[in-house]
């Protein structure tokens, strides 16, 4: 079997990007808006076409078996409203992504976007975690190093306030994808993609692996 472990549901229907948009417009008028989680109005059918028609058509040219699957990398948007905006966007991203999982289960596994939020404790993501792997099977978490956007202004990886993260992946043995983030620091070039084992941690900065 030939695995591709990075796959994004770039070609999500125009559903999603509505929700998103009406989000954005309500925390643009005022930052500390709660509102609720609401819907997300997409159809199977239109799950379907978008997946059949681009990244299972590019499985099929290219010959790889399945697909690790997560949301679309670079609308996490964590730095975008608060807390409870990266909460329901999230939970609705990891709701699709388990959607497009189920109507192609020998072509795609799920891995979860985080509801991470700048300022906000990383061990708040822990529900999320417990949420999809018990209740969703999912085989892997995403793990933003930076949600403030690009401004490297949280903790880093290696702080105490990540270990929730990382001993719940040691107890349901999944791995996490620290994606490749920009940067709007002029001390910072890129970072680059790297897994994350349950165990261990990376520290992106002196490309060492230590043990947790």
């Amino acid at each position: 079997m030939i695995i591709d472990c990075h796959g994004h549901y770039t070609t999500t229907p125009p559903g999603v990007g509505e929700y998103r948009d009406k989000q954005k417009a309500q925390v643009a008028k005022d930052p500390a808006f709660v509102g609720e989680k609401g819907k997300v109005i997409v159809s199977d059918d239109e799950i379907r076409d978008s997946i059949i028609n681009n990244q299972l058509r590019l499985q099929q040219e290219r010959g790889t078996d399945l697909t690790i699957f997560s949301p679309r990398a670079s609308w996490m948007g964590h730095h975008i409203g608060n807390e409870y905006t990266s909460q329901y966007w999230t939970e609705h991203q990891n709701d699709l992504i388990r959607r497009v999982c189920d109507l192609f289960p020998e072509n795609f596994a799920p891995v979860a976007q985080l509801p991470q939020s700048p300022g906000v404790d990383p061990g708040k993501s822990v529900a999320e975690i417990v949420r999809t792997v018990e209740e969703m099977g999912f085989i892997g978490i995403n793990l933003n190093l930076d949600p403030s956007g690009g401004y490297w202004q949280d903790k880093s990886l290696a702080d105490r306030s990540f270990y929730p993260i990382y001993e719940k992946m040691c107890e349901y043995d999944i791995p996490a994808m620290i994606h490749v983030s920009a940067a709007c620091n002029d001390c910072f070039h890129t970072t680059r993609i790297t897994l994350l084992r349950c165990g261990y941690y990376w520290f992106p900065a002196v490309n060492d692996v230590g043990r947790l």
